[in-house]
């Protein structure tokens, strides 16, 4: 796939897009924002860098300074259906499968890109995170007792792990409890009726 060249305009909505959607990941997954004006976070006491990439997004890049000081970065990539694949790579790997931009601009030789693919074939799976962001819609979803079963006992394990984690805001904790409840009675609802 042939891309076009980045100029000011398009490296400014991307800037946007990045730091926006960091954000809506950042608060998805619980974590805490570290830095106003980039999207490190805390997730379970680790230093992290989230960097988003629209669909046809092909890598995303990290400046060798932020780089140093993480323990990981999350690759946040947008799924057809409108859902983020987070992915996550730590410093050291990041770093080992990194190219240097090949822009020439101010972020020649300070900044590390790395291939979707890359955390595609290597990264961890942290998260898929639906469509949160009111683009979606509720759409019906059939599954049988089995399936039912399953994402229940995965819940379980989701809330303890939540209920326990260390370095989340107390506020943060909670929604996040709040929210996996929700999901919890609606698939023992779909249970029962089964």
């Amino acid at each position: 796939m042939f891309a076009m060249p980045q100029n000011r305009q398009t490296g400014a909505e991307g800037n946007r897009y990045g730091h926006e959607y960091g954000e809506r990941i950042i608060a998805a997954l619980g974590a805490e924002k570290i830095q106003k004006r980039s999207n490190e976070c805390l997730l379970y006491g680790k230093r992290l860098s989230i960097h988003c990439a629209r669909k046809r997004t092909t890598k995303v890049g990290v400046t060798r300074l932020t780089l140093n000081r993480l323990d990981a970065v999350l690759g946040a990539f947008e799924q057809e259906d409108g859902s983020y694949r987070v992915l996550r790579l730590s410093a050291k790997e990041y770093a080992e499968r990194g190219e240097p931009t090949r822009s020439l601009g101010p972020s020649a030789g300070r900044v590390l890109m790395v291939k979707r693919a890359d955390f595609m074939k290597h990264g961890k799976l942290v998260r898929v995170i639906p469509s949160l962001f009111g683009e979606g819609k509720k759409t019906p979803i059939e599954l049988t007792r089995g399936e039912i079963k399953v994402l229940l006992e995965s819940l379980e394990y989701s809330i303890r792990n939540v209920s326990e984690a260390q370095g989340t805001p107390h506020g943060v904790q909670q929604g996040n409890l709040k929210s996996l409840h929700a999901v919890q009675k609606k698939l023992r609802q779909m249970r029962d009726e089964h």
